[in-house]
């Protein structure tokens, strides 16, 4: 994935961002609802998932996920993964120098991905189904590295770049007559970096080649 390279100094700030979060999704969950319904699509979907990756930064991650599905087998699916921890390493990033080494130090990882899907049925069990899933799009993110002992920010990289997978689904567009269903889904995304790689920049995200996850939702048919 290509990056960006920045900078900053300052102190941490992440327990209201945590708080703020679940009020975000409530909110982000309402618009979508308001904006789907006129664009023709047959149902939204909240989800939550649990995911491990080959990058040093976001070998655990989780995150909530959102599905839009339309007229046919086309779904819109957005994505966010983070994780945060703590560990010995450099503050730096990219070439680091000697007077930059190691200690303890907080990192946080934050990945944004945008796929469209084709959905394709396999078995029909009643009113459940299970579906194979593939799907291609978009992904973003950022890392940070913080110092413990001093709070202050030290490198930052981030970047993004194509990917494909594919998934395997268990779903119920309505249960009980409901307008609510809900799907389990294992899913693994692959990724390739593209562009000139910078010899002296900090570019986590060329690390990361795959993304395995298992995710669990909920969905409210809007027709």
């Amino acid at each position: 994935m290509k990056v960006t390279r920045t900078r900053h100094t300052g102190v941490s700030n992440a327990e209201p961002r945590m708080s703020r979060r679940p009020l975000f999704i409530l909110r982000a969950a309402n618009l979508t609802l308001n904006v789907c319904s006129p664009l023709g699509a047959q149902s939204v979907g909240l989800g939550y998932q649990v995911a491990r990756s080959n990058q040093s930064d976001m070998l655990e991650s989780s995150g909530p996920g959102l599905r839009v599905r339309f007229r046919g087998p086309i779904e819109l699916r957005y994505d966010y993964l983070m994780h945060e921890g703590q560990r010995v390493d450099s503050p730096c990033g990219g070439f680091i120098p000697p007077e930059c080494g190691p200690e303890p130090i907080t990192y946080s990882s934050h990945l944004h991905s945008l796929f469209v899907a084709a959905r394709a049925r396999l078995v029909s069990l009643g009113s459940f189904q299970l579906l194979v899933v593939p799907e291609i799009g978009l992904a973003s993110g950022t890392v940070t590295k913080r110092s413990v002992a001093t709070g202050l920010e030290g490198a930052s990289g981030g970047g993004g770049g194509l990917g494909m997978g594919f998934a395997l689904e268990l779903s119920a567009s309505r249960v009980g007559g409901s307008p609510i269903g809900g799907w389990i889904a294992g899913r693994v995304r692959g990724f390739a970096a593209f562009g000139p790689v910078a010899q002296d920049g900090y570019e986590p995200f060329r690390e990361l080649d795959s993304i395995r996850s298992v995710e669990v939702g909920v969905t409210w048919a809007l027709r």
